[in-house]
């Protein structure tokens, strides 16, 4: 059984010294392919084959330079440095595997765009090229989409864009199909959300190290942070936080978990911009909720107080900046520290 080699090699002219260098996974096929192919006629001739023919294949030698890895990547990393090291004449592209960086001559750009001109494709071409295009695979369209961002027309390209959509007529029916894929790709983003946000909700349990039993105990014991967190073999930091409730919040007293609920957060920096009365009710209601009223409510600015109507204890006044930071009512606040108090002897 023959043994398959990859090798980069060079064909070097000894009349002038120019040269081409190649790669192969299998050494031994490609010489021979190559003197096949300048014997015969073909079409499409490169700056190899003309040398060639113009000086004769007796004055050509193959040289083997380096074995290496049968990998794509590795045979174009070695063409690559040898390209840089030898710069071979007759090699077109300038980089392995890769047109990056050859230029077509307005010449043969002509001579293609003659070629092609007055081909039409038959109703079968047509047929297979859309089957073609039907076929492609996701990773394949994947692949297309990723090595398309990032990418930047340039301003030639948008005006050539605007100018063929000018004066196009689109139909009833393709508005109505565009406005239908948005509304899909809307849906299936949302949906995908929701999957996400199940699957956390159904992982979660099983991810934690405490049970539901272990947070309830540690809620209830009256015991210090630094005696409960050897016991359950965790920091101080989490024992207090779980006693916070800002960490297992979905976790209630009675054992049962439930759904996470996300507190509206509070304004960040020093000064909060509200100029109207609308926006600081507004604003006050995301912070409070509907606890308090603001109907007997005079806004001037944030540092003139107005008149807040509690629904438990009845009418006080407070500054609209404390009042939208958390700050409520003062007999809430007793009633709450008194509680948390009572809780902790």
């Amino acid at each position: 059984m023959r043994i398959k080699r990859s090798w980069i090699y060079q064909i070097v002219n000894e009349i002038n010294g120019k040269s081409y260098v190649g790669s192969s996974k299998d050494i031994t096929n490609r010489w021979g392919h190559w003197r096949a192919s300048f014997k015969k006629e073909m079409k499409y001739k490169s700056l190899l084959q003309m040398a060639i023919r113009k000086y004769g294949l007796e004055h050509f030698t193959f040289i083997l330079l380096e074995e290496c890895e049968p990998t794509k990547e590795m045979l174009e990393a070695r063409e690559d440095c040898y390209f840089d090291l030898l710069k071979p004449e007759y090699n077109i592209l300038q980089k392995a595997y890769s047109p990056a960086g050859h230029l077509v001559s307005q010449e043969t750009r002509d001579k293609i765009s003659a070629a092609n001109k007055g081909l039409k494709r038959t109703e079968e071409q047509i047929k297979e090229m859309a089957i073609l295009r039907k076929n492609i695979s996701d990773d394949t369209r994947d692949k297309m989409s990723q090595s398309k961002i990032g990418t930047v027309k340039s301003d030639q390209t948008k005006q050539k864009m605007s100018e063929s959509h000018i004066g196009l007529d689109r139909s009833e029916e393709h508005i109505k199909n565009n406005i239908q894929s948005r509304n899909i790709n809307r849906l299936t983003k949302l949906k995908q959300i929701e999957t996400i946000a199940k699957v956390k909700n159904d992982i979660r349990p099983t991810l934690r190290r405490l049970s539901s039993q272990n947070v309830i105990d540690i809620r209830e014991s009256f015991e210090p942070d630094n005696i409960i967190c050897k016991k359950y073999d965790c920091s101080a930091a989490a024992i207090r936080k779980i006693r916070k409730r800002e960490t297992y919040k979905d976790i209630t007293n009675d054992g049962t978990i439930t759904e996470i609920y996300v507190e509206p957060k509070k304004p960040k920096g020093k000064y909060i911009r509200i100029k109207t009365l609308s926006e600081f009710i507004e604003f006050s209601k995301n912070v409070h909720g509907d606890k308090y009223d603001y109907s007997e409510f005079d806004y001037i600015n944030n540092t003139t107080k107005g008149k807040i109507k509690c629904s438990d204890h009845g009418t006080f006044e407070q500054i609209p900046r404390s009042h939208m930071y958390g700050y409520g009512c003062l007999q809430c606040g007793f009633i709450q520290t008194g509680e948390k108090l009572k809780h902790h002897k």
